[in-house]
């Protein structure tokens, strides 16, 4: 059966404010949802609209800080965890899902020549996320090389203002004890705490097996659909063709930017620190009334931004 979401395309696309265009993974197909990095046994996972807590969850609007997932076995974490996936992905946000364990061996891929570029992309895709979900933080083989290696890419997400959200099995002290003071500091820092309690789930009964489907076949497009695809198609083409031959040729590579936005705490309190589209985010959020949902580290800064806003008035 097609998907009604993406039309068997796997990405969906969201116009952007600037203009262009944002694809993200399908979050109804399997395909899709396999994109994102979510595991079958959690496709369709969903947040619950009656639960105070989802609710919070769905107003959240995937921007730093992130959030801490920890309790025991069987609370339900991955399960919260891939439901947040597909929410903020259905709102366009660019998510992927991967555990700590696959992430090292991910790269270890990149130090074999047989599986460098696969690595490479992989990592790629990761870096480029809006949300990343690190899924069983905790269960790693707790080695020099690891701890070395998640707190470079914890430091990184925390740099391109990646939103986090992590699931453990480990308290932040337990998860101190286990991979190091430096990757909990930095997870308190990008997130808050969720505990998921109550009964394991994967001892309530035997889980009912999972149905077995045939491969759908692969049915060609008719020579209709395959023109109204190509007609939808063909302006996005020749626009991206447009803008680089607007851009020309690289005659040399710029260096990256390392760009880290000043937690309140260190700022000087006047808003400058403030990068423009946060600012404008505080703006935006103040004119219609809801600074209430802004993120926790920008609240400092609100004040100062309503002063500025009737000066220029």
């Amino acid at each position: 059966m097609s998907c009604s979401n993406c039309f068997d395309q796997i990405r969906v696309p969201f116009e952007r404010p600037d203009g262009t265009t944002r694809y993200v993974p399908c979050w109804e197909c399997e395909r899709g949802q396999s994109l994102m990095g979510i595991g079958q046994h959690f496709h369709g996972a969903a947040l619950d609209p009656a639960s105070q807590r989802d609710r919070g969850l769905m107003a959240w609007p995937g921007t730093p800080p992130g959030w801490y997932l920890y309790g025991d076995v069987g609370r339900g974490k991955t399960y919260l965890a891939a439901a947040i996936c597909r929410a903020k992905a259905a709102v366009g946000r660019r998510v992927r899902f991967i555990s700590s364990k696959r992430l090292l061996d991910t790269i270890k891929l990149t130090f074999d020549d047989a599986s460098r570029e696969h690595g490479r992309y992989a990592l790629a895709q990761l870096a480029e996320a809006d949300i990343v979900v690190l899924d069983d933080l905790g269960v790693e083989l707790a080695t020099e090389w690891a701890e070395t290696e998640l707190t470079g890419w914890i430091d990184g997400f925390y740099e391109r203002d990646t939103a986090l959200v992590v699931t453990s099995n480990l308290d932040l002290g337990e998860l101190a004890a286990r991979l190091g003071e430096r990757i909990a500091s930095r997870i308190v820092g990008m997130t808050q705490a969720i505990e998921l309690t109550g009964p394991d789930r994967r001892l309530r009964g035997p889980m009912a097996p999972r149905v077995q489907r045939a491969p759908e076949p692969i049915v060609e497009p008719s020579p209709a659909e395959h023109a109204a695809t190509a007609a939808r198609c063909r302006p996005l083409v020749q626009e991206a063709v447009a803008a680089l031959m607007r851009r020309g040729p690289a005659t040399t590579r710029r260096p990256a930017r390392r760009i880290v936005v000043p937690a309140p705490e260190h700022g000087n309190g006047n808003g400058n620190g403030l990068k423009p589209e946060y600012r404008a985010e505080i703006e935006a959020a103040l004119r219609e009334g809801r600074e209430a949902t802004l993120a926790e580290r920008w609240r400092p800064f609100v004040d100062q931004v309503r002063t500025e806003m009737q000066a220029t008035a």
